[in-house]
């Protein structure tokens, strides 16, 4: 993650405490507090390409995050090492997560994850199926959805309902205590 940070960011890894480590949970990720949304679509933008359905910045437009190194400084989570978000989470809505305590990565989160796993490999994350970004909400509490377009090699942002189901929507879960 040093190496990240100079060579993506061009910054210093921040000092952070780890939270405990659980089994599955292979890939921590480091979240700085100069990390606003729009500065990670921004970064997503330059080195892989993002499409969002709106100019609108996304700091104003998200209203909600579940974890914020903007406002509340930096922090690590750990979340599953795989490229696919999570199985385990398919068929269930961001409205029935919460409910089960299942806590999901924020949209910051998820694309911090991907500029890292881009650098590391020059692959791209959900290829297949659509991170459900439990984590973050927008004014109307619709939840931001994240994936890679493999025919238009870009990566999209884009809205789920607080109670859409589908086969390939999946929570990313994430451990932060």
């Amino acid at each position: 993650w040093r190496n990240f940070y100079k060579e993506v960011y061009e910054k210093s890894l921040p000092k952070v405490v780890l939270p405990k480590r659980k089994e599955g949970f292979g890939w921590g990720i480091i979240m700085a507090s100069f990390m606003s949304l729009q500065y990670l679509f921004d970064c997503s933008e330059e080195r892989f390409g993002v499409y969002k359905w709106t100019d609108e910045d996304l700091n104003k437009l998200i209203v909600h995050n579940d974890r914020d190194p903007v406002k509340n400084g930096a922090y690590t989570i750990w979340c599953r090492d795989r490229v696919e978000a999570d199985e385990e989470t398919k068929n269930r809505s961001c409205n029935k997560n919460i409910q089960g305590g299942i806590r999901g990565m924020t949209l910051a989160e998820r694309l911090n994850l991907d500029l890292w796993f881009h650098w590391r490999t020059s692959q791209h994350l959900d290829v297949k199926n659509i991170t459900l970004c439990t984590g973050s909400r927008d004014s109307r509490g619709y939840v931001p959805c994240v994936n890679w377009r493999v025919g238009r090699h870009r990566a999209d942002i884009f809205w789920a309902s607080f109670d859409d189901v589908y086969d390939s929507l999946r929570t990313r879960v994430v451990v932060d205590e």
